[in-house]
């Protein structure tokens, strides 16, 4: 195993940015060592393993790591070393602030940034031929691709398990659903994480979401039908009229008998100002 003082460092200051071509031997290990800026580390040569939030991740070649200030690193070189590219970004620099924002490490793969990382390298490997205006320029182009890379991540989509759970719950809605032990034991998952996916992906919580289809539907029969108002309660899936009444005045202000009437604003229920 080679020490850490064998690793190989070559720093060049860019304006606001601070730019380290690395070379780390095989099975050479990092720990523990902090940044106090937000940078990003782009892999041109080999790979090494690191460990991230979710468990170890194996960066090749072509990979990018962006990096929020204050975050510290454990990584290890592959088998056939690595060569890295790490830029530290200062505070008035163009794509600080998005790289500010970052709450973890990130990891993406390929894309424009790859591009401009591999030409980059090749920029300072032919240093004595290269203008220092071009491999400003190189650099600050891969941080702008950095930055777009640290964007909002996309939403993933609901997994299969809780998709199938929410067919369940609408094929029961707006009248006995089934609860949400009974939705988490048919998808084979735990009370909480039933709950926790659900606010994740949809937005609100099983019994947010219940009560406004049983409004939904309350609102629809009490415009569109003539029953009574008990008879409205439970069609739309309430205990009872007064539930119903608490629950339509909670979520729009109004009063089933307004409701029917045809008020569709608390503006409506109030009548006209003086």
């Amino acid at each position: 195993m080679h020490p850490v003082d064998s690793i190989l460092a070559r720093t060049t200051a860019l304006g606001g940015l601070r730019l380290v071509d690395l070379w780390m031997p095989a099975g050479v290990s990092l720990s523990g060592h902090r940044h106090d800026r937000p940078h990003l580390c782009f892999v041109v040569d080999g790979g090494f393993t690191e460990a991230l939030g979710d468990g170890p991740a194996e960066l090749g070649r072509e990979a990018l790591r962006l990096s929020p200030a204050g975050s510290s690193h454990e990584l290890r070189a592959g088998a056939g070393g690595a060569r890295l590219l790490v830029v530290h970004v200062d505070d008035d620099e163009p794509g600080r602030e998005a790289l500010a924002r970052l709450d973890d490490t990130r990891v993406r793969r390929g894309g424009p940034a790859a591009g401009w990382g591999l030409e980059l390298a090749e920029l300072l490997t032919a240093r004595d031929e290269t203008s220092p205006a071009r491999l400003e320029q190189a650099t600050r182009v891969l941080v702008a691709q950095a930055a777009r890379a640290a964007g909002p991540r996309r939403p993933a989509p609901p997994p299969r398990w809780l998709r199938a759970a929410l067919a369940e719950l609408e094929r029961g809605l707006p009248g006995a659903a089934p609860s949400a032990g009974e939705l988490a034991a048919s998808a084979g998952v735990h009370r909480v994480q039933l709950s926790r996916a659900f606010r994740e992906h949809y937005g609100t919580s099983l019994s947010a979401h219940v009560l406004r289809r049983r409004v939904d539907r309350a609102w629809q029969l009490l415009r569109e039908s003539p029953h009574p108002l008990g008879q409205v309660a439970y069609e739309a899936g309430f205990a009872d009229q007064s539930h119903m009444t608490r629950a339509l005045r909670a979520a729009t202000g109004l009063t089933p008998g307004r409701i029917r009437q045809g008020a569709t604003s608390v503006q409506d229920e109030e009548g006209p100002s003086a």
